[in-house]
């Protein structure tokens, strides 16, 4: 439902819950394969994060969230989700 919720119309201001929700997901399902890829989890929160991006990328800049958001990122690349890589070389190109 939170998920349903986030995509509706994700923002910057919105970008710690999503955060927090994703945390809490990777503590509950560290490593299910089905979770992250099959039922597609990780590709809609890593498109998600590419919206809020996109539309409010000074919420990105560097932070603790910005922080928690890098870990999320290499732990889902880790998983297999490509959507999150994607969401990793937006990132690295904006800091070039």
């Amino acid at each position: 439902m939170y998920l349903n919720f986030m995509e509706v119309a994700p923002r910057g201001e919105e970008l710690s819950f999503v955060v927090g929700c994703i945390e809490n997901w990777l503590e509950r399902f560290p490593d299910s394969n089905r979770f992250w890829i099959e039922w597609g989890v990780g590709a809609r929160i890593s498109s998600v994060l590419i919206t809020i991006f996109r539309d409010s990328p000074p919420t990105f800049e560097p932070t603790d969230l910005r922080s928690r958001i890098d870990k999320i990122l290499g732990r889902l690349v880790g998983l297999g989700v490509a959507q999150a890589h994607e969401m990793e070389k937006l990132l690295y190109n904006r800091e070039l």
